[in-house]
Formats: structure tokens, sequence, C-alpha cells
């Protein structure tokens, strides 16, 4: 009942699948993070800690700010502005080699990310009867939840095939510039085909 109804509602299932998209670049770069951490950045077991805490402050500003920003903007204008950050986050790590700007980039994609669930949540919650939030609910999560290992996986297969072809030091960064890239494809296709009522 879940997906014949996520089915009849082509935007919710539009979301789904941009979530699984997004969360399977997600994570293929989280997979991947520890690697460019002690191997580009030279960073310390501590060091890396802190860089994750930066990330995890994102989130929570994220989580502060979303709800006014997302009034400010609309439901369509902040899910563009999120996907941007995205892209512009990724291209942070991909191009350069710097901690600062991995430190900026893992804020800036965990605030997006609270901005980006802030707005498809409650636009969930308002449209889905209640009696199918819960099945709706779950089949949305399989394709959010779903797609991780296959991103993580995606990543490594990803550095693991380029290394001998461009070296090391390049391939750890090549995972960021594919979600940047693929980033960039979700943002058009969110400006082509979303549109709330």
């Amino acid at each position: 009942a879940g997906f014949s109804w996520m089915r009849a509602n082509p935007i919710i299932m539009r979301l789904a699948v941009m979530l699984g998209v997004i969360n399977a670049v997600f994570f293929g770069g989280m997979t991947i993070l520890v690697l460019y951490a002690q191997e580009v950045l030279g960073l310390t077991a501590t060091e890396y800690g802190l860089l994750l805490t930066v990330g995890a402050l994102g989130g929570v500003a994220g989580g502060l700010l979303a709800p006014s920003l997302a009034g400010r903007l609309g439901m369509r204008r902040s899910l563009l502005t999120a996907l941007v950050v995205f892209v512009a986050a990724n291209i942070m790590i991909g191009a350069h080699s710097s901690v600062i700007f991995v430190a900026l980039s893992l804020f800036l994609d965990a605030a997006a990310g609270m901005l980006w669930n802030v707005v498809t949540v409650s636009y969930r919650q308002r449209l889905i009867p209640d009696d199918l939030l819960g099945r709706v609910n779950s089949v949305y999560r399989f394709f959010g939840w779903g797609a991780m290992p296959l991103g993580a996986m995606g990543a490594g297969v990803l550095v693991t095939v380029l290394t001998p072809i461009m070296g090391r030091y390049d391939a750890l960064h090549m995972p960021y510039l594919f979600a940047a890239g693929v980033c960039l494809l979700l943002t058009i296709y969110a400006i082509l085909r979303l549109r709330f009522d």
C-alpha cells in the first residue's frame, strides 16, 4: 500500500529517489573520508575526530536555522539551496587538499542536509494520510537508507580502480568530484521536475 501510494504521488516518489542518490554519494564520501584525512591531509586520529565534530556542529546549526530559513525561502527554493550547497561542499573537498576547506565542507553539508530533511519530512507529514504514514515512510526510508551501503561500496570501488591509473592522492579526491557532479545533475532535475502546489 505504501509503494502504491507513492507511485500515485510522483513528487513524493521523486523526493525518495533523490534522497537515495544524495545519501549514496554522501556515504560514499564519508567512507573514503578517513583515508582522505590520513593520506591527503595527514591528520592524526584526534584531529580527524575534531574534523567530524565540525561536521556535527553544522548539523546542529542547520537544525536550529532550517525552520526559519525554510519559512522564508519556501519548499522548492529550500531544496534547491540544499542541493547547490551539496555541490559546493563536494567540490571543496574534491578540488582542494585543505583541512579548512574539508571542515567547512562538512559543516555546510550537514547544515544543508538538515534543511533538506526539515522541508521534506514536514511535507510528507502534511501530504500522506495518517493511516498510511507509517507504510509510506517505511518505503521512503528504504530508498534513503538502502542506498547508503551501495554508495559506500561504490566509492571504495572508484578509489580502488582509479588508484593505479591516476595515483592514490588524486583517486582519493574523485568520490567527492563524482558526488558534486551527481548533485549538480540532481539540481537540474529538481529545477525541471520539482513543483509543489
